[in-house]
């Protein structure tokens, strides 16, 4: 205890320099762990408390020489000076001892080892030094938390050959090992820590007992597989006797059964022999119990166990019974096996536990092998009533496949019962439809819970439909062996199920795409029942208010025709059809809409109405076409008889003109041509919209290869898109084909020196009038030879039907240089067009 530190620290670091590194101090991270971090051995820590603070430890070694370079400022313990009396002093008792010992201070158990200590390890050293306890040993952190609890108790332990699970080297291995541990007490006399003596046993040890294990593991196995395709209780017993007394050494193995009035025995082992009745109770008591208890016996040695009295003694004796083990069972109504041997002999727990565990499992293949005779008992009268019945049955096991089919079930799956028997459920569905069933089975399998079922399952690559009602299949036991399913064939019903929902979703589709309105009614109580998309368009109205109110739509018929349309619902209602044509006024716009309904019965297989439909549709375009129809008509009639008048005047007048029929049909050619030309424009525009006066007056010059950009004798001045009714521009037309024609034969266009000037404009409206457009005709640079253009058609056309049929005002002067004509006529402009200014 007197050394010198640094002849130890030196001693210390000379044993830790062939490792390759210097000794160090740990120190925290983030997470609080420690970690190491070297320091020199010329820069011992001190504390300046005690001048002999830095020499303590005063051994040498590794472990004290960690203890002093440790750097303990930054540690739960703190520095050493600080440290309790009690604590200083276990730590120089730990490390002066050869023992393996190991000190865990404080509530958080930090840990501190001696040198003896360090191989036990393994890797994690100098990891745990100083560590709280269970993050040292997280993988055993209960067994020491539990321990540590126990020390700062106050209470002391001892454990024997207690094994531990470690990691060590990077491997896990189970360990035995001897630990002592007590209490640590402060300096108030409190336990403040705990002190650990621990002795690793020798691993040969570990090595036994497992072999012990697995001969006994490998005994119950042999047993299981035994046991396994038995099905008389009698053999059950024999065979497990047999075993188990040629596991356990001992002389015979026997059944026990207290229930025949007294204790008998049925000899298993070494070979079948006569029951042996024993009637005295107090055998029964001291062995096996009255067979309602648990109670039972361990008896080493039959001639000293002082539990016994002489009758029961001298009985056993008797029947050369030395030692017997009739351990009591874990639960009451286990079958019990007693072992009875001709010599003392030492039961251990092992032995009796095998014992019970035998008794258990003999009982368990026995309830199994009475339960399959029941089973099978009960199978034949349920093969009985299934074969006979009319809707199918299948039976499958936990494991989903199918270990019984009546014949009805074949035909409702359209499969051969071999060709059903050990196939899974899984692989007869259809995989759309499995995860659904697949949850139901495992409810079915865990609770009990029956399901019905709609599934399609597969029938030569086409899926056929059944329904299911499932349910548990117990055993003997009352547990779910699997299950049992009662089956229907729905692929009829099904198809046409389809077939109706694929009916009514085109008809949907055909609905909501139709600018028609769809509706179905009740036939009773005149609820809506479906109604298209359109009924918002043309009614004005959201869907759902007349799906709500079955007399909604009624309330928008026009007032003059809702008796009409009443009655007429009433008689669709009786089995009639109806198509009629009514006003709706739309409450939304108060506009007045004409509907075209076509009303229709839809009756039921027994032939009565059931349901009313319809097809609406509004033709108020529709009607105000025909209207407008029957006004263009009656126009066009107007219009031709117009026509043919022009043309019987034109025939009438030229040929007063014309001398022979040659003249005649050349002027009549000219002027139908022009009439043509009036009339070809009025097809186009047949309102009058669009022909203005410029276009009326170029198409005329143009007509006779005139114009002003191609004969520099003419020259035309006003403004662009004076627009023309109708009515006048078929008289004008004439009017600018008469004056032009005449330019041309004898006027300014007849000779090379002539000029011609048109102008027109337009004086604007007043309060008056309405506008007035203003023509005038200027030739000039010509002789004119009188007796020629005295009279004609065209100037009577000017002076005397321009005035009469347009309201024009006209002037017609027939000068020396040539032809002065002024026309002023009205623009009504009854279509709204604007007159240029």
């Amino acid at each position: 205890m007197g050394r010198a530190n640094g002849d130890g620290r030196a001693r210390a670091e000379e044993a830790a320099e062939p490792c390759g590194a210097r000794m160090g101090t740990a120190t925290s991270d983030r997470t609080g762990r420690r970690r190491w971090r070297k320091v020199g051995a010329s820069a011992p820590i001190r504390f300046p408390m005690y001048e002999h603070a830095a020499s303590w430890p005063f051994c040498d070694g590794e472990m004290a020489t960690r203890f002093r370079d440790f750097d303990w400022r930054d540690s739960a313990l703190g520095p050493i000076a600080g440290w309790p009396a009690a604590l200083r002093h276990a730590v120089g008792l730990m490390l002066e001892s050869p023992v393996p010992i190991a000190i865990a201070w404080g509530s958080a158990g930090y840990y501190l080892y001696n040198d003896a200590l360090r191989p036990l390890l393994g890797q994690r050293h100098p990891r745990q030094f100083a560590l709280p306890l269970i993050e040292a040993w997280p993988e055993i952190e209960a067994p020491v938390a539990a321990m540590l609890a126990e020390s700062l108790a106050g209470r002391s332990v001892q454990l024997r050959g207690h094994p531990f699970d470690l990691m060590r080297d990077g491997v896990c291995e189970r360990v035995l090992f001897d630990v002592d541990y007590s209490p640590i007490r402060d300096d108030a006399g409190r336990p403040a820590g705990m002190w650990l003596v621990i002795r690793e046993l020798a691993r040969e040890s570990a090595v036994r007992a497992a072999e012990a294990s697995g001969d006994r593991e490998r005994c119950l196995l042999a047993l299981s597989d035994a046991l396994r395709d038995l099905a008389d209780p009698g053999e059950i017993h024999d065979v497990a006797s047999a075993l188990l007394g040629t596991h356990l050494q001992v002389d015979r193995i026997g059944h026990g059964d207290s229930g025949h009035g007294g204790l008998v025995i049925r000899q298993g082992w070494p070979g079948p022999g006569p029951r042996r009745a024993w009637p005295a109770a107090s055998l029964a008591a001291s062995l096996i119990g009255d067979g309602a208890s648990s109670a039972g016996a361990v008896i080493d040695d039959v001639a000293r166990d002082p539990r016994l009295d002489a009758p029961t003694r001298a009985l056993l004796v008797a029947h050369e019974v030395a030692a017997a083990a009739a351990p009591p069972p874990r639960a009451p109504g286990i079958d019990r096996f007693v072992a009875l041997s001709r010599a003392p002999r030492r039961w251990t727990a092992p032995e009796l536990d095998l014992i019970r565990e035998v008794g258990e499992r003999v009982h368990s293949a026995a309830e199994r092998a009475r339960a399959k005779r029941a089973l099978a008992t009960s199978e034949q009268r349920f093969r009985a009533v299934a074969e006979q019945a009319e809707v199918g049955i299948a039976i499958a096991d936990r494991d989903g496949c199918l270990v019984y089919v009546n014949d009805r079930h074949c035909d409702v799956m359209g499969r051969s019962r071999a060709a059903l028997l050990g196939v899974r459920i899984q692989a007869l569905t259809h995989a759309d439809d499995w995860p659904t069933d697949a949850e139901r089975m495992e409810a079915l399998y865990r609770d009990g819970t029956p399901f019905t079922t709609e599934k399609r399952v597969h029938v030569d690559g086409e899926p056929r439909w059944i329904r299911l009602a499932v349910g548990p299949w117990r055993d003997g036991t009352g547990a779910i062996a699997g299950s049992l399913a009662v089956s229907l064939d729905l692929t009829s019903r099904r198809l046409a199920e389809q077939g109706l929902r694929d009916g009514e979703a085109r008809f949907r589709q055909f609905g909501d795409a139709s600018s028609d309105v769809l509706w179905i009614r009740n036939a009773r109580t005149l609820a809506l029942e479906y109604l298209s998309p359109a009924f918002e368009a043309i009614y004005g109205q959201a869907r759902a208010v007349s799906l709500r109110d079955p007399d909604y739509w009624l309330s928008m018929v026009h007032p003059e025709d809702l008796e009409r349309v009443r009655g007429i619902v009433r008689r669709v209602r009786r089995g009639a059809r109806a198509s009629y044509e009514f006003r709706i006024v739309r409450p939304a716009d108060g506009q007045v809409v004409w509907i075209r309904n076509t009303d229709f019965p839809v009756h039921d297989d027994a032939g009565e109405v059931k349901r009313i439909g319809g097809i609406g549709r509004d033709i108020t375009r529709e009607r105000e076409d025909a209207a407008l129809m029957e006004t263009l008509v009656a126009e066009l009639q107007h219009r031709t008889r117009n026509l043919i008048a022009v043309v019987q005047s034109l025939a009438r007048r030229t040929q007063q003109e014309s001398g022979d029929i040659d003249v005649f049909g050349r002027r009549f050619e000219q002027r139908l041509a022009a009439l043509g030309r009036v009339q070809g424009l009025l097809s186009q525009r047949p309102d009058g919209h669009g022909v203005t006066f410029d276009t009326l007056l170029q198409q005329e010059l143009d007509a006779h290869g005139v114009g002003a950009g191609d004969d520099p004798r003419v020259e035309l001045r006003g403004p662009a898109g004076v627009p023309l009714r109708a009515r006048l521009v078929q008289t004008l037309a004439l009017a600018l084909h008469e004056l032009t024609t005449n330019a041309l034969k004898y006027g300014a266009l007849s000779d090379a020196g002539g000029r011609l000037d048109i102008d027109w404009d337009v004086d604007a409206a007043d309060g008056a009038r309405a506008p007035v457009l203003r023509v005038t005709w200027e030739e000039s640079g010509v002789r004119l030879d009188q007796t020629q253009v005295t009279g004609g058609y065209g100037r009577e056309l000017i002076e005397r039907a321009l005035p009469y049929q347009l309201k024009a005002q006209t002037r017609y002067e027939l000068r020396r240089d040539g032809v002065y004509c002024t026309i002023e006529v009205p623009l009504d402009d009854e279509s709204g067009a604007q007159v240029p200014g």
